[in-house]
């Protein structure tokens, strides 16, 4: 319906000047605003912290790159992400195997050393004898070049005595693909127990000594 005046009659609109101004209105305006606004910040805060992403991976990349190629690595392209992470993850573990490989050399430099390094071990984890046998067999490892080294323990069961894995300790200067093989081992000590003097470990607890590979090499039965 149309006013004499040109204009549209309000009843016909449904609106009128208080319905433009109503609280409703207001309030629907201001939450709009609201989310634009919190829309807006969180695109300024993606875009800049991928800015700062990126830089960052430049310049691991640049402090990556020289390092890996000396350790073999045979690519010196370092364009994609994926591959500055695995250098980068690379290095890391190179770097733990040399601090592995000094601190174990510092402790058997002397003999004054190494006592000093077993009270430290001792005091520090004085109420857990199995988390010290656990440092020292690392330390073995190490030191001989041991890929696994275990601790075993006496358990009383049915009146009678039997040996159990406590402690599996894999050399950390080994790498990954050196110890894929033994997983299996590893998972068949989980769940078996000697009874002395049954299998090496039996042997050694019955007698006090240790066993050496010529022995292992008679009685391969034990494994």
């Amino acid at each position: 319906m149309v006013s004499p005046s040109g204009g549209r009659d309000s009843k016909s609109t449904g609106t009128n000047a208080a319905d433009e101004d109503s609280p409703e209105k207001g309030t629907m305006d201001q939450e709009e605003a609201q989310k634009s606004a919190r829309r807006s910040n969180q695109r300024r805060h993606t875009h800049n912290s991928r800015e700062k992403l990126n830089v960052k991976f430049k310049e691991l990349s640049r402090f990556v790159a020289p390092n890996v190629s000396q350790s073999g690595s045979s690519s010196s392209t370092k364009t994609h992400k994926s591959k500055i992470i695995s250098d980068a993850i690379q290095m890391y573990n190179n770097l733990v195997k040399k601090r592995e490989a000094l601190e174990t050399e510092l402790v058997f430099s002397s003999l004054e050393k190494l006592e000093e390094w077993l009270t430290k071990i001792v005091e520090k984890k004085r109420e857990d004898l199995y988390e010290i046998l656990e440092d020292i067999v690392r330390v073995f490892c190490v030191k001989q070049e041991w890929i696994l080294g275990e601790v075993w323990a006496p358990e009383m069961t049915d009146e009678k005595v039997v040996l159990k894995r406590v402690k599996c300790v894999k050399n950390p200067c080994c790498d990954r693909d050196e110890t894929l093989f033994i997983e299996e081992f590893i998972d068949h000590g989980n769940v078996h127990q000697y009874e002395p003097p049954t299998g090496p470990q039996g042997r050694a607890f019955q007698t006090l000594r240790p066993e050496w590979y010529a022995i292992f090499q008679k009685n391969r039965h034990d494994f």
